[in-house]
């Protein structure tokens, strides 16, 4: 008769189903807060990497070593010449590079205050690299003009705003970057130079 009972007895069962499907609703809420914040900053990102993008295209060059008018190439004719009009007729300057940490300083300082906003806090120097290419636009002699490339990352990391990375953690094992934080993806944004050799900072 007692083991019937017990066995019959459905008092706690609504208890049981809360602990079982609180976790789940909880990682739900915690990832829809959190999926939606690091959206919303990947977006931000995105867009800021567009706007450094151009600013750096009409700015003198942040890179030292980027020439500033186009120089004869093997094939060169007269000057005015146009640089596409055949290969080699203005000198090819190949790639210059740098970060933020070797870019021009009020250049760099400029750029970061125009789009700092939109990135996240600890954003190192670093994040940020600039790319001039040589690219056959503009005329012999003219302003050089190469395309200006923006790229942010890959070490720009967002931060969880609730215990999900946690939770998810738990559940894969271990702990780690994992529990803490997201790396974002790399970000580009590429624009043609305009005439670099006359622009200025304001």
């Amino acid at each position: 008769m007692a083991s019937r009972r017990f066995w019959s007895d459905e008092r706690g069962s609504v208890l049981v189903e809360y602990a079982m499907t609180l976790p789940l609703f909880l990682i739900l809420l915690f990832a829809l807060i959190d999926f939606s914040q690091i959206y919303l900053r990947w977006i931000l990102a995105e867009k800021a990497t567009h706007l450094a993008a151009r600013l750096v295209a009409v700015r003198p060059p942040l890179c030292a070593g980027v020439p500033e008018l186009n120089e004869p190439g093997p094939a060169a004719t007269q000057f005015g010449a146009s640089c596409a009009a055949a290969a080699g007729i203005c000198a090819d300057a190949g790639t210059t590079q740098c970060s933020g940490d070797d870019a021009d300083a009020a250049g760099f300082a400029e750029i970061l205050d125009a789009v700092g906003p939109l990135l996240p806090a600890d954003l190192a120097p670093d994040d940020l690299l600039f790319t001039y290419d040589y690219a056959d636009l503009g005329f012999l002699g003219g302003p050089y003009v190469p395309m200006v490339t923006v790229e942010l990352g890959p070490t720009v990391e967002v931060p969880y705003i609730t215990p999900l990375g946690q939770m998810l953690a738990t559940f894969y094992g271990g702990g780690g970057a994992l529990a803490e934080r997201l790396t974002m993806p790399n970000m580009r944004a590429t624009l043609p130079g305009e005439d670099l050799a006359l622009g200025n900072r304001g």
